[in-house]
Formats: C-alpha cells, sequence, structure tokens
C-alpha cells in the first residue's frame, strides 16, 4: 500500500543509553510541558533516515551512526494528515546530547516512561520501546501443566511477552497457573498477561491484559494503570477505534489467514491487514494464522509483529 503523497512526514529519534535509559524532550502544549522524542518534518524529497541525522544533529548535537525503523505513528497536524516516524538509536551515535534549542532533555528508565506526559502522537512510542515483536499465547487447554509446558517452550524459543488465554480454567485453576506462570517468567525478564479480566490481572500483580474486542466495547476509560500493558483484539476500524478511545497499548489484529481452530471463518488477507495497521496509531500485531516466519511480512504491511500460538509456544 503506496504512502498518501500528501501527508506530512515527521521523524524522531528514540535513543537508549548504555544505562538502558531513553533520551526525551521537552516541548509546551496547551500551556504544559509535555515530552515528545526529539525530531521533526522530513524536508521535501528527503529520505528519513537521512532526515533523522539531520535534525538531530541540529536539535541536540549528536551524529547518528545507525538507527532501526522502531513504529510508525499517523496523527493529524492541524489540518493535515501526518505520520510519526519513529527510529530506534540504540547506542548508536556519537557526541553529548545538548539542546541546541533550549527544550528541556532528561534521561528516563522504561518503568518510568509511562508516567510521562506526551504529546499524543508520542505516547505510542512510550510502550513501543519496550515490546517485542512477537506475542506468544498459550494454547486452549484444561490442564494447567500443558499451559506452563508450552509457556517453557515460548521461552526457549525466545519469547519475551505470553498471554494466558485459558479459558477452560475456573478462577481459583487460573490464578493458580498464573502465579506458576511469573514464578518462571519473571526472572528470565518475560512479561506475563491475562485474558479478559483486568481486575484480576491486577490482583494477581500480571503485567497486564488483553480484551476481547466486545469488552473494550463496554469500557469507556482505561481500566489498568499506565504502568501495566493493555492490549485489544482487533477485526475492523471500530474496534480498532475503539481501543484507540480507551487507551490500549497495541493491538492484536485478526484473523489475517484461515486456522485449524477456526475452518471457514472470513479472513482479512495481508491486504486487511495492512489496511489497519497502516491506520493503527498503536502497535499492531498480525494474529491469526501467522507464525514466527511471517514477521517479515508483518512489518512491511505496517504492522509491529505477530502473535499466535503454534510455531509460538511449541
Amino acid at each position: 500500500m503506496p504512502e498518501h503523497p500528501d501527508r506530512l512526514h515527521v521523524v524522531c529519534g528514540v535513543l537508549r543509553d548504555e544505562r538502558g535509559l531513553w533520551l526525551v524532550a521537552g516541548r509546551r502544549a496547551d500551556g504544559r510541558l509535555c515530552w515528545e522524542f526529539p525530531g521533526g518534518k522530513c524536508e521535501p524529497g528527503e529520505r528519513p533516515f537521512d532526515a533523522l541525522c539531520r535534525e538531530l544533529a541540529e536539535e541536540i548535537d549528536v551524529e547518528v551512526l545507525s538507527a532501526t525503523p522502531l513504529h510508525r505513528v499517523p496523527f493529524a497536524l492541524g489540518r493535515h494528515d501526518a505520520l510519526l516516524d519513529a527510529w530506534l538509536v540504540d547506542r548508536a551515535w556519537r557526541g553529548v546530547p545538548c539542546a541546541r534549542e533550549g527544550q528541556p532533555l532528561g534521561w528516563v528508565a522504561s518503568a518510568g516512561l509511562a508516567e510521562l506526559d506526551w504529546l499524543i502522537p508520542d505516547r505510542p512510542l512510550a510502550v513501543a520501546v519496550d515490546l517485542p515483536r512477537s506475542i506468544a499465547i498459550t494454547p486452549d487447554v484444561d490442564d494447567a501443566r500443558l499451559a506452563l509446558r508450552a509457556i517453557d517452550a515460548a521461552m526457549g524459543r525466545g519469547a519475551r511477552l505470553v498471554m494466558l488465554r485459558l479459558p477452560r480454567l475456573d478462577r481459583a485453576a487460573f490464578a493458580a497457573t498464573a502465579r506458576a506462570a511469573l514464578a518462571r517468567c519473571r526472572p528470565l525478564g518475560v512479561r506475563v498477561l491475562g485474558h479478559g479480566d483486568p481486575k484480576l490481572a491486577d490482583d494477581l500483580g500480571l503485567d497486564g491484559v488483553h480484551l476481547p474486542a466486545a469488552r473494550v466495547r463496554e469500557l469507556d476509560t482505561r481500566p489498568l494503570s499506565p504502568s501495566r500493558l493493555l492490549t485489544a483484539a482487533c477485526h475492523d476500524i471500530v474496534e480498532l477505534l475503539a481501543a484507540v478511545r480507551i487507551g490500549c497499548d497495541a493491538v492484536l489484529v485478526s484473523p489475517v489467514a484461515p486456522t485449524p481452530t477456526h475452518p471457514g471463518i472470513r479472513v482479512l488477507g495481508w491486504e486487511g491487514f495492512e489496511r489497519l495497521a497502516r491506520r493503527s496509531p498503536l502497535p499492531a500485531y498480525a494474529l491469526g494464522g501467522v507464525g514466527p516466519l511471517d514477521l517479515g511480512r508483518a512489518r512491511a504491511c505496517g504492522g509491529f509483529g505477530v502473535a499466535g500460538i503454534r510455531g509460538f509456544t511449541g
């Protein structure tokens, strides 16, 4: 899908130093100090990476050595459609960042990013910097041992985020499984999401929760603190807008392709996934009939990553 030719293209650099801290810049907006990642507009005909290098040299006096695309956020800038194109600059610059334009600068740990008052386009980036490119989902089993075995397999494949989707377990069995999952995952830095019940996830100390689309439509506000991860199921533009409205951090867009568990269901296809992913300010994961090897295709379609059961959990 080609880029909109009249869209304003803005680039920003997400700098992480050797301490694992992130560089943020302050800007006055609506009478208050808000935060963003440093950058600016591409000049006509300028390549995004070249614009990134120029803007960071002008704003914070650093020379970018290398950078990788992180996430793209469509937004409105006045009456114009705009795109915030974020690049990860991970310990790959020369110089000491300084405020050449007099703007406040600060270094913030990952855990502190969620607490900042962000400019609207930069808000999804504060989560994206710490999101893995894949999410492993437990199979629908009624035996906690099988669920934990699947989590072990997922971590063996490098998973950094797992979702406990276990509808056949009652509340007590789910709680026990979640505690056992945390005991396995936390020492390895792997985050654990619950499914469907924000309060239970909060009570158990999980790292967040995934909400079905129907649950999202029932909510008026975000049901979790910003320090916990909130993801939502998304099948169309209405559900995407609902997830944005309540302040979700990411969406799982499905079904991209047919799956053995849902034969005959109508699928989005990669074109349908791309239509939603490119309109989403939130990181969008392809789900349904996809595997880890589909990450490149999902990224080429404007998605952030992939999610699933088969191929992710053994």
